[in-house]
């Protein structure tokens, strides 16, 4: 996530009000790779990976959640804080911000 802000996870940690998780909930749905996690997770996380149960999306109906819904924060020079780079094709929208 080359994208992430400061003011993103902060915003993230003013989610926290005792859940399990807190996780940023966007158009597209849940933000997998940014939730905060208490150490209450840790039990059911390892019986996930035991059950080869990889995707943070099926630890959440083990326990409860909190979404954070959209917010400025979430947007950094006009692109998501959220924009993963998962092929070659992902890395060029960084080379082109970063030569802005």
């Amino acid at each position: 996530m080359p994208f992430v802000t400061a003011q993103s996870i902060v915003h993230v940690l003013k989610g926290v009000r005792g859940e399990d998780v807190i996780i940023p909930r966007t158009q597209y749905g849940f933000e997998a790779l940014q939730p905060v996690y208490s150490p209450s997770c840790l039990a059911i996380m390892l019986t996930r990976i035991g059950l080869q149960s990889l995707k943070v999306t099926d630890l959440l109906p083990f326990v409860s959640v909190r979404g954070v819904g959209e917010h400025p924060a979430f947007t950094d020079r006009g692109v998501s804080v959220f924009t993963n780079i998962n092929v070659e094709e992902d890395l060029s929208l960084v080379q082109q911000l970063g030569d802005g």
